[in-house]
């Protein structure tokens, strides 16, 4: 069985003095489902550990942080962007996803992909196994809004007869 990749938003206040609660922020659907998640594709270890452990505050994490496997994209990918194809392939970051696993793929802020590093990965994803990312655990409305952004269409395409 083939697991899926999610793409996990994150809150604008990473870093902040004051930080909102995350069930304020975010559905508690896509904190639960981020909850789940023991395997993250991120552009920083450090500052995603600390947002797992701010969900861990409002839903228990599937696993203790120690456990967790993190991949950090390289740093060229996330600080020159990767939405242009190029020359990095991050089919290999995939291969937890191949082997079961569902994998949360993190931005330091906002959407994956949409205004930050890891089209790259959503790329491989679509091009390799026909997956489509999208925020685990939100009610449709929220999807369409946060996919229309990204360009990808809000309604089914229509079958061809």
């Amino acid at each position: 069985m083939t697991g899926r990749l999610l793409l996990v938003p994150a809150p604008l206040d990473f870093g902040c003095e004051q930080q909102a609660p995350l069930q304020d922020a975010l559905p508690l659907g896509t904190l639960q489902a981020a909850a789940a998640i023991t395997h993250w594709i991120c552009e920083n270890a450090k500052s995603a550990r600390a947002y797992l452990k701010r969900i861990d505050a409002v839903t228990p994490l599937a696993a203790p942080l120690q456990v967790q496997h993190i991949t950090e994209l390289p740093r060229e990918v996330h600080k020159k962007g990767d939405h242009a194809a190029g020359p990095f392939d991050a089919k290999p970051l995939l291969a937890p996803a191949l082997a079961g696993h569902d994998v949360g793929l993190l931005s330091e802020a906002g959407m994956p992909a949409v205004a930050d590093p890891g089209s790259s990965v959503v790329r491989a994803g679509s091009v390799t196994r026909g997956w489509s990312g999208t925020p685990p655990g939100t009610p449709a409305p929220w999807r369409r809004s946060a996919t229309t952004p990204s360009g990808r269409p809000t309604s089914p395409r229509p079958r061809p007869s």
